[in-house]
């Protein structure tokens, strides 16, 4: 059954929400005008206007693989609400000097809430690197997404996550292709699809 924490800081089309929680939602059109173009609020891409139904209404294909979104469409949307503060971070492994480096980086980075890409080759130990700054989100009441480019780096994560972080608390760690049904979580690990 769901909850109305299983819709904070989602924004999804009205249809897809359950009539007990669209009351406490705020609800807006599917797209905004910016100039000439008409923007997409669910995905953010401007919308071709070449792609209009027999209704007159046009739609996003950007963004189609989530469902149809017209312009006669709404939104609901939910804000993210403050989770319980917390220590999450179990993982007892030891970071090589250079490891601990990029995840300082990455904390102090995330404190000042700046935007920033870690790149190393394959088994430099990306994942390990991320746990102290995913945990110092979660920690203070934060919410994060971890999204890869190819399943098998989500699959390997969440292994690891299952294995490092949030050990003994009550939480909810969701997986998904993102193709799947609504999820809400203090974590959630995903797979980003090929536009």
């Amino acid at each position: 059954m769901e909850t109305l924490e299983d819709f904070y800081g989602r924004r999804l089309p009205k249809e897809r929400v359950p009539d007990v929680f669209v009351q406490q939602a705020e609800t807006m059109p599917a797209f905004k005008k910016q100039g000439n173009s008409d923007i997409c609020l669910r995905c953010g891409q401007k919308v071709d206007k070449a792609t209009v139904l027999p209704t007159g209404n046009f739609y996003c294909r950007t963004c189609i693989v989530f469902g149809r979104l017209t312009s006669a469409s709404q939104l609901c949307y939910f804000p993210q609400a403050a989770f319980p503060k917390t220590q999450c971070l179990k993982w007892l492994g030891q970071l090589t000097p250079f490891q601990k480096e990029v995840s300082d980086g990455l904390v102090d980075g995330i404190a000042k809430g700046q935007n920033m890409l870690v790149h190393a080759v394959t088994g430099a130990g990306k994942t390990e690197m991320i746990y102290q700054a995913i945990a110092s989100v979660i920690d203070k009441g934060g919410a994060v997404c971890v999204a890869f480019y190819r399943c098998t780096c989500s699959r390997i994560m969440r292994s690891s996550a299952r294995a490092a972080t949030l050990s003994g608390r009550p939480r909810r760690l969701i997986s998904t292709m993102l193709r799947s049904g609504i999820s809400s979580a203090r974590s959630t690990i995903c797979t980003l699809l090929p536009g």
